[in-house]
């Protein structure tokens, strides 16, 4: 197994931004340490085989709604499946409608509540 990983923080607005996420993408909220400000200090997500982590403060100075996540599907069909379904939370606004890619695959891209940007794709870096 690799040490490395590279993990995407998020800095949210409030805790039900978490929600939001397991709603719109099912995303699995899998801990929640609630901060001595009554904040959320830290929270881990579940995507698949990759995390994510969020919290609502901390000790780097980081506006919310600065992220641009890239979660990867398995065919084109899903990319759709999955706007439409972000699309019906409330809070979500579309940045880009499903559409195919002239590098291969198909995207869409949706913002949640906090301004954070989520592409869907079923496009896969490889090396």
């Amino acid at each position: 197994m690799s040490t490395q990983e590279a993990i995407t923080v998020l800095r949210l607005r409030e805790r039900a931004t978490l929600d939001w996420l397991e709603r719109a993408f099912g995303f699995a909220l899998s801990e929640v340490t609630e901060g001595d400000d009554g904040g959320l200090a830290h929270a881990q997500l579940r995507w698949g085989d990759s995390w994510l982590m969020a919290s609502t403060g901390g000790r780097i100075d980081q506006p919310t709604g600065a992220a641009s996540v890239y979660l990867t599907v398995a065919d084109d069909e899903d990319v759709d499946a999955a706007y439409t379904r972000a699309m019906a939370e409330p809070g979500a606004v579309s940045v880009l409608e499903p559409e195919d890619m002239p590098y291969g695959g198909r995207n869409a891209s949706i913002a949640d509540p906090d301004g954070n940007v989520w592409s869907v794709g079923s496009y896969h870096p490889r090396s």
